[in-house]
């Protein structure tokens, strides 16, 4: 039996990174002009994929990058879920045809401002020769990680996959695949001639219920309803639209009905007094503790209840998560204490001991009073609006 050819991977240095151009909002992210896609600067022969767990759409996006170069797609899919992943894993991985993405020493956030997110990183730690319309999808994956910009529309579905991830029946290699395939439709809507018979008057007698549905969407990157106008303009079977369209409004409204039911225990646990003393830290914020294995729907609710929440699974895993303010000195203290076992999301207001997307670490030592303690000694800080 012949062996599969390993793919011959050429790195750009984090040097070399820094110097190259810092992707920007290219002068056609405004223009409906079509542009034509660049040859790729390399062809790969991955066969599987390794992600962090739960991975956010800039590492979707990253995947894309790389399965668009492939001579095959890449089938398997795996997470990883241990904050500390070696040079050497990542070695190995890679010669025996497997793709890490954003983990260990090549995380995005990892390396200062050189990148916006693990999609540029890829771009450039593979030296790709994008496309404009790849251009386009890094600067708003970078945009996105700043400012949290494409959650904000309607039915969207970098929104979506997170919240997804918290519901049982959803498999995340599904999720993070058909992700993937809206990214994928989105770049070909806008490197590729539109069929002239895909006109939008046929897409609306097409799909008026679907259009109906997802009108709010306004047609806005990554939302369930730019994502049918692009299969449609780009002449996919209408049944097939109808099936992935459908996947992804069925999952919107069982994540609705999820915090519907969340709204309501929060309400009796409001009523209750089930949540117990509330405090005061730094200036004036007000901070609560919540129990274990908490529904996590139920956790974001009660976390925008109040400026700073503690949460302390079963398992001894802790988190703090504070939304609205500024969390990197009270990250640093507790990454000083317990090295390894703390990590700090700054732009999302989060410092976690484990968490879900790291699985595997170690938990904290430090219980409920140490951790309030902590929290008064570095208060996180309103961001200013």
């Amino acid at each position: 039996m012949a062996q599969s050819r390993k793919a011959k991977v050429v790195f750009c240095s984090f040097r070399e990174m820094s110097e190259a151009l810092i992707v920007q909002a290219p002068p056609e992210l405004r223009e409906e002009k079509k542009a034509l896609p660049s040859q790729p600067s390399q062809v790969f022969n991955f066969t599987q994929a390794v992600f962090p767990e739960r991975p956010p759409i800039d590492k979707v996006g990253a995947f894309v990058l790389v399965e668009r170069r492939q001579k095959q797609p890449i089938e398997n899919i795996a997470f990883w879920g241990n904050p500390q992943c070696s040079s050497r894993q990542l070695d190995e991985w890679r010669s025996n045809n497997i793709l890490p993405i954003d983990l260990g020493e090549e995380k995005y956030n990892r390396h200062g401002n050189i990148v916006g997110s693990a999609t540029e990183f890829i771009a450039k730690q593979f030296c790709l020769n994008l496309s404009p319309a790849e251009q386009r999808l890094v600067f708003l994956l970078n945009d996105h990680n700043s400012t949290g910009k494409l959650k904000g529309y309607y039915m969207s579905v970098a929104w979506l996959i997170r919240e997804l991830y918290e519901l049982d029946e959803y498999d995340h290699t599904e999720v993070v695949s058909r992700a993937a395939h809206v990214i994928e439709m989105r770049l070909r809507e806008e490197e590729e001639e539109r069929l002239p018979d895909r006109t939008d008057e046929e897409m609306h007698k097409t799909f008026p219920s679907y259009l109906k549905e997802t009108e709010k969407c306004s047609f806005a990157p990554f939302t369930v309803g730019r994502y049918l106008r692009d299969m449609w303009r780009l002449g996919i079977d209408p049944d097939e639209i109808r099936e992935k369209v459908e996947w992804w409004i069925q999952a919107w409204y069982k994540v609705q009905t999820a915090l519907d039911e969340a709204e309501k225990v929060f309400q009796l646990m409001e009523q209750s007094g089930w949540l117990g003393n509330e405090y005061c830290v730094g200036s004036g914020l007000r901070l609560r503790v919540l129990g274990a294995n908490t529904n996590k729907f139920l956790v974001k609710k009660v976390a925008r209840s109040c400026d700073v929440l503690i949460v302390i699974e079963s398992s001894g895993r802790a988190a703090v998560l504070a939304y609205s303010c500024d969390v990197r000195r009270l990250g640093e203290a507790l990454d000083r204490r317990e090295p390894g076992l703390w990590h700090t999301a700054a732009t999302q207001g989060f410092v976690l001991n484990g968490g879900r997307m790291y699985t595997e670490g170690a938990s904290t030592r430090l219980g409920r009073r140490e951790l309030i303690a902590a929290i008064r000694e570095y208060p996180p800080v309103k961001r200013r609006r």
